[in-house]
């Protein structure tokens, strides 16, 4: 089975708890939620942002791309983005981010993030979730999104989670990633 992932074709991720970010209109219904995220991200690659009562991470990517969701453990999450070779097949780009996801750790807390529904929502920022319905089962896709990937959901353990980046090249690819960190 692939790893769970969100693309974008441009523009940051949006990263929080699935119930925080229900509420969020990215670019529709000239809601603001898009440049609010822009806005706060501003220079940085990886930034807080209020959604409504509760905090969620807007993280730059890079460009248009594939960011994969890697359980490190129970309570550790990597998201990861990396720029493969055009010739490599699915099986080794996974292979890659994978390796990725263990290779390296921010040394530096950047951000923190409470999950409180069990349920992690990587989104593309652009994206409304007015029309989502609950998630259901260990991952999944919110519905109605304007790219068929342009969000994942994961369940993972409700609590406060330390998030750091990173980013290196390996001289065959380049990698970008954050990690969510459960705190005891």
């Amino acid at each position: 089975m692939p790893l769970p992932h969100v693309s974008s074709e441009g523009g940051p991720l949006l990263i929080g708890d699935f119930q925080s970010l229900k509420f969020w209109r990215g670019v529709s219904d000239d809601s603001g939620d898009y440049e609010k995220a822009c806005e706060t991200l501003g220079s940085e690659a990886l930034s807080q942002i209020q959604v409504g009562s509760h905090e969620a991470i807007v993280w730059d990517i890079g460009g248009p791309g594939t960011a994969d969701i890697v359980r490190v453990s129970p309570v550790h999450i990597s998201i990861v983005r990396i720029w493969p070779d055009a010739s490599w097949s699915e099986e080794e780009c996974e292979q890659a981010v994978i390796a990725a996801a263990t290779d390296r750790f921010g040394t530096q807390e950047l951000a923190r993030l409470s999950i409180h529904t069990g349920y992690l929502l990587a989104l593309w920022a652009p994206e409304d979730m007015a029309a989502a319905g609950p998630p259901a089962g260990e991952s999944g896709v919110p519905d109605d999104l304007s790219i068929g990937d342009g969000g994942v959901y994961v369940q993972i353990p409700c609590g406060h989670y330390s998030v750091s980046a990173c980013e290196w090249q390996t001289g065959i690819y380049d990698v970008t990633k954050i990690d969510l960190k459960l705190q005891p």
